[in-house]
């Protein structure tokens, strides 16, 4: 783990901050003010984990060991791939079901982003097809 992930910590704890002053000295809603939340609990645990990697030579250890696993990386590989497939299947069921409750707009909406994922899908495979 680098500084990077130190800096954008620290940032993303800062942001929070600004966030939430600005919701309850400002105009914004409450969206705004749970986005600052999440950040600054983000921040912290990334910062407390960046820490712990400097200075806990174990940890530093078992941290390497696990982001350069080949059967990690598999895995996290084969997990996203399940999880798209079935958010395609998920999102283009909810479009149908829409459908028939008569919400044409949300239905609409599934259906686009089944299409975007769609479309997403094959460019990224041409590109991955030409670089492997």
């Amino acid at each position: 783990m680098s500084n990077k992930r130190f800096i954008s910590s620290i940032v993303e704890i800062g942001l929070g901050i600004a966030l939430m002053l600005t919701c309850a000295f400002g105009n914004l809603d409450s969206y705004w003010s749970g986005m600052g939340s999440a950040l600054i609990v983000v921040g912290t645990i990334f910062l407390f984990r960046q820490i712990k990697y400097k200075r806990n030579p174990a940890y530093k250890e078992q941290v390497d060991t696990a982001n350069n696993d080949e059967r990690n990386k598999y895995l996290g590989m084969k997990a996203w791939a399940w999880t798209g497939y079935s958010l395609v299947i998920l999102l283009a069921v909810g479009s149908i079901g829409c459908r028939i409750a008569e919400q044409a707009l949300i239905s609409t909406l599934l259906g686009g982003i089944v299409c975007l994922m769609v479309v997403l899908y094959w460019l990224f495979y041409l590109c991955l097809s030409k670089k492997y």
